[in-house]
């Protein structure tokens, strides 16, 4: 199976005002296997997004293996940057609904 990106985000953690992603639970992207789950801070996430490293969502099916979800970009707006997988307008991060851990 091909590489789909560098990481592969399956959880999500809000702040309170739930505006912004704190944390992203994240998998290696191997190819032919997800590697091993790490947790990652938002501001981490940005840095390397911005410097070419690539991630997209993940999704668990019925019969548990994972399915490709959209590409993870970084958005400004406002003075503000936003994680999303599609520019929406709006001043929140957007992954498309992930669980949230």
């Amino acid at each position: 199976m091909p590489k789909w990106a560098d990481y592969l985000v399956y959880e999500v953690q809000f702040n309170a005002k739930r505006t912004h992603i704190n944390r992203l639970r994240v998998f290696a992207d191997n190819g032919d296997s997800v590697g091993q789950s790490s947790e990652h801070p938002r501001q981490d996430v940005v840095a390397a997004i911005k410097g070419g490293t690539t991630f997209i969502t993940v999704y668990k099916n019925a019969d548990g293996k994972w399915n490709q979800g959209k590409p993870v970009y970084v958005i400004p707006m406002n003075g503000s940057e936003f994680l999303k997988t599609v520019n929406d307008n709006k001043l929140v991060d957007n992954l498309d609904n992930l669980p949230e851990f």
